[in-house]
């Protein structure tokens, strides 16, 4: 993501430049158009000349058309170029607005993947400790089982002792009675 918009970046920094010196070969077409007008006017002023010269200045006047129409060539392609420059520019500032929103998409993304990342650290989190409880609880299951399997086998030494026990008393029971009646 981080390399998608610093590519971004770079070429909305290239669209700028381009913008820039779009903007500088409008000027300079700005100066262009301006000679044309000037040579226009120069080849209007020497047309003025020839014909006031007469039949000595008709050359000077050809000439003096031709410079004319070259300076309406000119200043037409001075238009012509003028107009796809603003074209370009048009489009160029388009690009720069889809820039801009990518990259504030590319941002949205990123924000939103930093806040997925520290949920799923959240969720690992809770589960570390219930994992933790879940071990402390089979550790408590085990104690209390070995504490159960004791009793039992303390209950069951109990009951052995106490049937020993109640077997004696009998036995002894019996020598008493035998003892008193004798």
């Amino acid at each position: 993501m981080e390399d998608s918009k610093k590519q971004m970046a770079q070429m909305r920094e290239a669209m700028d430049k381009i913008q820039e010196s779009s903007k500088q070969v409008v000027g300079v077409i700005k100066a262009i158009k301006d000679i044309a007008s000037q040579t226009n006017i120069l080849s209007l002023n020497a047309s003025i000349e020839a014909a006031r010269a007469g039949e000595a200045g008709k050359g000077f006047a050809v000439v003096a058309g031709e410079i004319g129409g070259l300076a309406d060539e000119s200043a037409d392609a001075v238009n012509t170029t003028r107009n796809l420059i603003n074209v370009s520019l048009d489009e160029i500032e388009k690009g720069n607005t889809i820039v801009n929103d990518v990259i504030a998409s590319l941002d949205n993304a990123v924000e939103r993947v930093r806040i997925a990342n520290g949920m799923i650290q959240e969720t690992a989190q809770v589960a570390d400790v219930q994992m933790k409880s879940i071990d402390q609880i089979r550790d408590g299951i085990r104690d209390m089982s070995q504490v159960v399997s004791d009793n039992s086998a303390m209950a069951e030494e109990t009951s052995a002792t106490s049937e020993e026990l109640a077997a004696q008393s009998v036995t002894l029971n019996e020598l008493v009675q035998k003892f008193e009646l004798e």
